[in-house]
């Protein structure tokens, strides 16, 4: 099936140009009904041309410079970031969010509360950073539990114990051993690539999985994004209920 292809027509201005007679040249492509040199001459010789440039030519030509100049600012800053620093700022926020899209509509793993909601650790990033993106180990958390009580870490293993039981709290003490990730800064530029994919399905598709039989079903989209994001080994990353630990 053949597109159709734009037709010339002749260099007349129109719109905020109307009235300006131009060359009457056809062209392909016209701004305000004008070719480029018609246009120059309109922009920078006539008072109601000027007029548009300095008010609004200019002004959204100058937005868009600025808006380059500090996404490049922004580039070469995170560029001379630790991968440690870079992981705390860019990654581990997208990480939260997918384990807090995979509990959406569920209450405080803590303290059963609804709320403002935040994606809580229950081995804290402090206390060790290799289990800091294992979506096994954040679980959605109100926000003055996981702020103001120091993560309620007694009453968060009673939730997990409650919600997915005890081999599933086995699992995320054995997560202590997690090894170094050692992960550079473009390993954590792809890992950011996955996790937008990953937040896109998730809010598209909006479930709420709050329902004590779709517990399940919870650990096993931790289990399918952590194979995803392949930041962790299987070993790590897949809780299987019948692995013995």
């Amino acid at each position: 099936m053949s597109s159709i292809k734009p037709k010339s027509k002749p260099c007349k201005g129109i719109g905020k140009a109307f009235g300006v007679i131009g060359c009457g040249t056809p062209t392909l492509y016209r701004t305000y009904g004008l070719c480029n040199n018609c246009l120059s001459d309109f922009l920078f010789d006539n008072d109601k041309g000027k007029l548009l440039f300095e008010k609004e030519i200019k002004p959204k030509a100058q937005r868009k410079v600025k808006a380059k100049q500090s996404k490049e600012t922004k580039e070469a800053k995170k560029k001379l970031l630790s991968p440690d620093n870079f992981r705390a700022k860019y990654v581990q926020p997208k990480i939260n969010l997918i384990a807090r899209l995979i509990d959406y509509g569920c209450s405080c793993i803590a303290t059963n509360n609804q709320g403002k909601m935040n994606g809580g650790h229950r081995i804290s990033v402090g206390a060790n950073r290799s289990t800091s993106l294992n979506l096994h180990n954040i679980h959605i958390q109100s926000f003055e539990s996981n702020h103001f009580k120091s993560g309620d870490n007694m009453k968060y293993d009673i939730g997990i114990v409650e919600r997915y039981g005890d081999n599933y709290l086995k699992f995320l003490n054995s997560l202590h051993q997690t090894p170094k990730l050692g992960l550079n800064l473009n390993d954590y530029e792809k890992v950011i690539q996955i996790a937008n994919s990953i937040i896109k399905v998730l809010e598209n598709e909006n479930k709420t999985l709050t329902e004590p039989r779709e517990a399940t079903n919870r650990i096993e989209l931790r289990n399918k994004y952590n194979f995803e994001l392949g930041i962790y080994q299987e070993q790590q990353a897949i809780y299987n209920p019948l692995t013995k630990l």
